[in-house]
């Protein structure tokens, strides 16, 4: 009798250690500051001919964006705004001189964060992909 009642414990503790770990997955984390270091792109929009196109942009805790982005004139445009990620679906709206009253960014993005790289993949009208990567945005980026 004794035997069947520590079967029947360890089966009930076996039971509930595997439920307990069932679906603990970690929220997705992107606050910080990223550089663009790779994209897959499916289509272009825009022709920028022999370029370097460069991208910073830091996720601050408080929902709010700065990035800052070079696309041939060798300087760093500035934009900000708010962005919000529900579950690993991220989205934002700019709220800056360039672009005010909370126009929304061109895409909706899935992410997905291994260590130090951020992965967005665009949700609409196509599957391109940019490949962040963790970082320290240089001073002389943000002064420009």
């Amino acid at each position: 009798m004794k035997r069947m009642l520590f079967a029947c414990l360890a089966a009930c503790l076996i039971l509930v250690n595997a439920c307990d770990k069932s679906d603990k997955t970690q929220p997705v984390k992107i606050t910080g500051e990223w550089n663009l270091t790779g994209a897959e792109l499916t289509v272009k929009s825009t022709q920028i001919g022999t370029e370097t196109v460069d991208v910073y942009i830091a996720f601050n805790a408080d929902g709010t964006f700065d990035m800052y982005q070079m696309t041939g004139r060798g300087r760093y445009d500035y934009y900000g705004g708010k962005w919000k990620l529900s579950g690993t679906v991220l989205e934002g709206t700019y709220n800056d001189p360039k672009r005010p009253n909370g126009k929304p960014w061109g895409n909706v993005y899935e992410v997905q964060v291994n260590g130090d790289e951020l992965v967005m993949t665009a949700t609409r009208n196509s599957s391109d992909r940019y490949i962040y990567t963790r970082c320290v945005i240089p001073e002389k980026v943000k002064k420009q």
